[in-house]
C-alpha cells in the first residue's frame, strides 16, 4: 500500500495513511515520507500503537547517517 496524504491545514499539517509504523520502513516509503516532511510542518499518523523499540526504530530512519 502506498502512502496517502490528507490535507488537514493548508500548507501546514497533513494526515498520513498507508503506513504501518510498527513495521520497518523500506527505502521507498522513507523517501515518500521525506517528501511529505518537506511540504508540511506537522504530520499526523492515526491509529499507530508503537512499543518503545518500534518508535525508536522509526525515528532512527530520519537521523543523519
Amino acid at each position: 500500500m502506498s502512502i496517502t496524504t490528507h490535507l488537514l491545514q493548508d500548507g501546514f499539517a497533513a494526515k498520513i495513511s498507508g503506513c504501518d509504523l510498527r513495521e520497518p520502513l523500506d527505502d521507498e516509503r522513507l523517501a515518500a515520507l521525506w517528501q511529505v516532511i518537506d511540504t508540511y510542518s506537522v504530520l499526523v499518523f492515526h491509529d499507530q500503537c508503537l512499543r518503545d523499540d518500534q518508535s525508536r526504530d522509526f525515528a532512527a530512519r530520519f537521523a543523519p547517517s
